[in-house]
């Protein structure tokens, strides 16, 4: 039988890890490798326990598993939390995945209230072999080929696995000698999830084709674990060459990104999303939107809008907010300034000098108050302005000057009744300055400033 003993002791001296001067959560779910895990630290460590355990009132045993981890910390003198999982939390979907997710967010809340820097959790290598095969299954980047990693920095401190390299029967053998009360997931014997199904037939063919599977399948993670390793040094250094973090995600010109290698690339973009949990297949539809010969793309992949708009592609990791209808009415000149969408209006009294600028200035537009009201508003389907050689839409307009399809939504124009004279930044029409602004009438200028513009 494996020295479990020997094997934690291992795995702390080679972490550095202080385990003995140390406060430790521990998920303890009543299976056997959480009860085990919790052994070992309570009898060869001095480490300051605290026990995080989660209900997730799926089944009939959970109420007893309850009861008894209570008991076994009372008796021990070990302090617990425990967390009931509500049927709304996870109303639909994928149960596992869910509930995955609210055990490790209460993991990192214990571990906050008790100023643990350390996280342990009794996966092994029958789980980290499942993993594999699960992500093989799904697809997934090299890091995630790699299975599950045994020591991982995380923003409360970090997340421990010390018998990530020790089989479930020796797990098991280990309980036995040491008379150890465990409970058994029956849920765990459900053929109805992807990892059971991994777990009862994959895994057991493996094992019974493959002599020393389980050494063959370390040696082929540690190898894919160390090419990650360097893979993700280059990657990461590239991240911070080519793409910008934006406010509510991430942005990149096509061009950089089409100079890069296609895999690592696509290892960018899975590190740009990790928090989204894409599959493999949504990440190469997001490839494919990046390197499409269309200059406009607006979609949803999973929960990441992506915006292609000309050389420019937006990843934002939540959805963006919908834009504001703007419509403002200048009808006095009681109030002279106005926030219209982060564009600071500012109208004042000018003179003839200031009345030239602003005749070729898109940024500005003089007037005579005698031709109020004008309204300022977003542009509408529809909107032309008069060139000298007819009109021209203004859809037109943002097209020619490349105007992305997140700014076109932002873009303003000002109005006097059914006329729009000019679109704010890009082009005035004729008629305004034929009819509104001439220079011997003008007495009052608009200036339009916002950070990305010039003016």
């Amino acid at each position: 039988m494996v020295n479990l003993q020997k094997v934690i002791t291992e795995y702390f001296n080679n972490h550095a890890i202080d385990i003995n001067s140390s406060t430790v959560v521990i998920g303890v779910s009543t299976g056997v490798d959480s009860m085990v895990l919790l052994d070992l630290i309570s009898k060869y460590t001095t480490a300051s326990i605290v026990i995080a355990h989660v209900n997730h009132g799926k089944r009939v045993e959970s109420t007893k598993e309850e009861e008894y981890i209570k008991k076994y910390a009372k008796d021990n003198d070990i302090k617990i939390y425990v967390y009931h999982i509500q049927k709304q939390e996870i109303e639909e979907g994928n149960f596992q995945e869910k509930a995955r997710d609210i055990r490790y967010k209460f993991f990192k809340e214990v571990m906050i209230k008790e100023d643990a820097k350390y996280l342990l959790l009794a996966h092994h290598l029958n789980d980290d072999i499942e993993t594999m095969l699960f992500r093989l299954q799904r697809g997934s980047n090299l890091a995630g080929y790699a299975g599950i990693s045994d020591f991982v920095k995380i923003e409360e401190g970090y997340i421990a696995r010390p018998l990530l390299g020790v089989l479930k029967e020796d797990i098991v053998s280990y309980a036995k000698a040491n008379n150890i009360k465990y409970f058994e997931d029956s849920s765990n014997e459900l053929d109805i999830y992807s990892r059971n199904k991994i777990r009862h037939n994959d895994v057991v063919e493996i094992f019974d084709a493959i002599e020393d599977a389980s050494n063959n399948f370390i040696e082929m993670k540690n190898n894919i674990k160390n090419a990650a390793i360097v893979l993700n040094e280059y990657r990461d250094n590239l991240i911070k060459a080519i793409v910008k973090k934006q406010k509510n995600g991430y942005s990149f010109k096509v061009d950089d990104f089409k100079k890069v290698h296609e895999y690592i690339a696509r290892e960018i973009i899975f590190n740009l999303t990790k928090e989204n949990k894409l599959s493999s297949k949504q990440v190469d539809e997001i490839m494919k939107i990046i390197y499409s010969s269309k200059a406009n793309i607006v979609t949803e992949i999973g929960s990441i809008q992506v915006v292609k708009s000309y050389n420019e592609v937006y990843l934002f990791i939540n959805k963006i907010e919908e834009n504001v209808n703007i419509e403002i009415t200048i009808n006095d000149l009681n109030k002279l300034e106005y926030n219209v969408d982060n564009v600071i209006v500012n109208i004042n009294n000018i003179d003839n000098d200031a009345c030239r600028r602003s005749s070729k200035n898109c940024y500005m537009m003089s007037f005579n108050y005698n031709y109020l009201p004008l309204v300022i508003r977003n542009w509408r389907n529809g909107d032309k302005i008069v060139t000298a050689s007819g009109t021209k839409k203004v859809s037109r307009i943002l097209i020619d000057n490349h105007i992305s399809m997140l700014d076109r939504k932002k873009t303003l124009v000002v109005c006097k009744d059914d006329d729009v004279l000019m679109v704010v930044g890009l082009q005035k029409s004729l008629k305004a300055l034929e009819k509104y602004t001439k220079l011997e009438d003008c007495n009052m200028i608009i200036n339009f400033k916002k950070e990305d513009y010039d003016a």
